[in-house]
């Protein structure tokens, strides 16, 4: 899988490694529904994302606190270019497959997995249900947008051209 095969790339900016399951694959692929999950809260996507997977590891998995932390990190600074980059081991690894799924065709070999992996798993438009769901967070708990976020980029293009279709030009 592309973001096992990340893990392993070396980091330029940390000494951080991690090796990667596929099960902590899965969870990266739940991102759509840790962000339905905290459309109620004031906590950002990225934040409620980490805390929901941690309860699961806790509750389904003999993770240590390390590990655990390692994946609420991965999941909460996913969104944070150069962050999520220098922090290295899983956080990096999401960080890069997130950038590899929606295009960043910097690493060898993302056109074709992204390719063979969307052959079997359709789009199904993420790019606007990802984006509208934060939007609508954001409108509702403008707190969850600060400035110079994702959340915060996708919000404002969202109120330029609020009749606006199609993918947010901010994503």
């Amino acid at each position: 899988m592309l973001v096992s095969g990340l893990a392993r790339i070396p980091p330029r900016l940390s000494p951080h490694r991690a090796d990667l399951r596929d099960r902590d694959c899965e969870r990266a692929r739940e991102h759509p529904r840790h962000t339905a999950i905290g459309a109620d809260s004031p906590e950002r996507f990225e934040v409620v994302g980490g805390h929901a997977a941690a309860a699961f590891l806790q509750q389904h998995s003999e993770r240590d606190a390390r590990e655990t932390q390692d994946v609420w990190d991965a999941i909460a600074l996913h969104t944070s270019p150069h962050i999520a980059e220098a922090r290295g081991g899983l956080t990096r690894a999401l960080r890069l497959g997130v950038l590899a799924d929606f295009g960043d065709d910097t690493i060898a070999g993302a056109p074709d997995a992204r390719a063979r992996l969307e052959a079997d798993y359709p789009r199904r438009d993420i790019e606007i249900v990802l984006a509208d769901a934060v939007v609508a967070q954001a409108a509702a708990h403008p707190e969850k947008a600060p400035p110079a976020s994702w959340p915060h980029d996708l919000y404002a293009q969202h109120l330029r051209a609020p009749d606006a279709e199609g993918i947010n030009p901010a994503f």
